[in-house]
């Protein structure tokens, strides 16, 4: 019997295909039920996913566990119906929070306080089974502090404002190709602006040198800190992280750690790799 077990993020889904006979991951693009709508969430599994699951792969399917971005209590039953209907021969499916495969992948059976910075962000305290506490994440523009989509959109304020410095603001346009009207277009009148915000993540890792993209992107983790981790009120003090901004932007991680009072524990590129 083979199982297969999503991560999905709101840019990108990796999905591990596992049995006796190995492993094997397959990416996708990501799924987010709060976002999109069935018909898209399908759309993808169809046009993505099923073509690369041959025949009899496909019949030995036994197991799907799926642990997703915006999946909450009121989105399970929607993602199950999805899911049962590309894979109707799987005897169970389950359908559980990013939240809590992050936990999972890197506290085990621990106790502790684990993070996603991605495209969003989240955090929870984990007793070693369930998540105990978790304070809310909100989305880019009220929250998801440290994430992609936030550090993009603080860039680009910056950048469009002016606050940035001429060379900067001049290197943005250079490298990005975008124009003013662009951006407003994209973030506006385009959907999944958090995604097309995050994108510009990039940019900020190549020039992590320059003091003010660096000072910008530690301002960020020290919001998220401050704003969500600050929030639960337990003797911890070793904060874990999965995403790969926590991953590419380590060392400025850990500096805003410090300078709030923490110190970074375990970093995981990507919780599949642990689930």
């Amino acid at each position: 019997m083979l199982k297969l077990i999503a991560d999905s993020g709101s840019t990108k889904t990796q999905w591990l295909l596992c049995g006796d006979c190995g492993r094997r991951i397959i990416a996708t693009g990501g799924l987010n039920p709060v976002h999109m709508s069935d018909e898209q969430i399908a759309a993808v599994l169809e046009n993505e996913l099923l073509p690369e699951i041959s025949a009899a792969e496909m019949g030995d399917i036994g197991e799907v566990a799926f642990y997703g971005a915006g999946v909450r209590d009121v989105w399970k039953e929607r993602m199950q119906g999805v899911l049962r209907s590309a894979f109707p021969q799987a005897r169970t499916v389950s359908v559980e929070s990013d939240m809590l495969g992050a936990a999972r992948a890197l506290l085990g059976e621990g106790r502790g306080i684990a993070c996603i910075l991605g495209t969003g962000s989240n955090s929870c305290y984990y007793d070693g089974q369930h998540i105990v506490k978790s304070v809310p994440p909100l989305g880019y523009i009220l929250g998801d502090e440290g994430s992609g989509a936030r550090l993009g959109r603080r860039l680009v304020a910056d950048v469009m404002k002016g606050v940035m410095s001429e060379d900067v603001c001049n290197l943005f346009w250079k490298e990005t190709g975008e124009t003013s009207e662009s951006v407003i277009r994209k973030i506006y009148r385009e959907p999944l602006p958090a995604r097309y915000l995050a994108s510009f993540a990039t940019f900020l890792a190549r020039h992590i040198e320059i003091p003010e993209i660096r000072e910008l992107v530690i301002d960020e983790f020290r919001l998220f800190f401050e704003r969500n981790i600050k929030l639960y009120d337990v003797d911890i003090k070793e904060i874990n992280f999965v995403g790969s901004i926590a991953y590419y932007f380590s060392s400025e991680l850990g500096v805003a750690a410090r300078q709030e009072g923490y110190e970074i524990g375990t970093i995981i590129k990507n919780p599949i790799d642990r689930l």
